[in-house]
């Protein structure tokens, strides 16, 4: 299975196409603006938080990170020193904040797959950057979602099985399709109706009108 977030190579330049799915640098960029960090401070995040969102790195892999966004001009370092080792904190730069506006303001486009990590990616670590768009992005997951409820609901499916090497019960295949398929039509209906509580509790929030941000 293709992980969400995904290492940049060496040869990562910035911008990248703004509706791809969030990379792994910057979910460390969305990290740093919320407050400076040490690489060590970031494991740590990623370790527990970032199994949600499928955004796992070794140490190393963070460092190497830290050092594309620095030679970016997104991030920049300075040394703290407490009694113990030297540590590099790393922060924001005024360009790493205009990319995570770019970001947090970029259409939103979902995964043909709702359990995807994208959609809590973007509200969590974006959504505070631009808070209406929040909004937006539930918006079009909604759109989405409901788009693929009208063209493969009530679809024919070919669970048929001939005679071969292998021998299949037909009576197996149709009772697991079934359940599956009963799980993913509840499941799907609790992420809309989540998505639309979402939905009106920012509205309310945010006391938004529908108008430009």
């Amino acid at each position: 299975m293709r992980e969400a977030f995904e290492i940049a190579p060496p040869e990562f330049t910035c911008p990248r196409t703004l509706n791809d799915t969030m990379n792994f640098d910057e979910v460390l960029l969305a990290l740093l603006a919320r407050r400076p960090r040490s690489g060590y401070e970031l494991k740590k995040w990623l370790d527990v938080e970032g199994i949600f969102i499928r955004a796992s790195a070794d140490q190393s892999q963070i460092y190497r990170t830290l050092r594309r966004l620095e030679k970016h001009d997104l991030v920049e370092h300075g040394i703290v020193r407490k009694g113990g080792p030297d540590a590099k904190i790393y922060r924001v730069t005024p360009s790493g904040a205009d990319r995570l506006r770019e970001l947090a303001e970029a259409p939103y486009e979902p995964p043909a797959r709702w359990q995807e990590a994208d959609f809590i990616a973007r509200v969590s670590l974006l959504g505070p950057v631009s808070p209406r768009s929040i909004i937006a992005i539930v918006d079009r997951e909604l759109e989405f979602r409901h788009e693929q409820m009208l063209r493969f609901r009530g679809r024919s499916r070919d669970d048929s099985v001939l005679p071969g090497a292998v021998s299949f019960d037909p009576d197996v295949i149709n009772n697991l399709n079934a359940e599956l398929d009963l799980y993913g039509r509840e499941s799907t209906n609790t992420w809309i109706v989540w998505l639309e509580g979402l939905r009106e509790q920012w509205i309310r929030q945010l006391g938004y009108d529908g108008g430009p941000s």
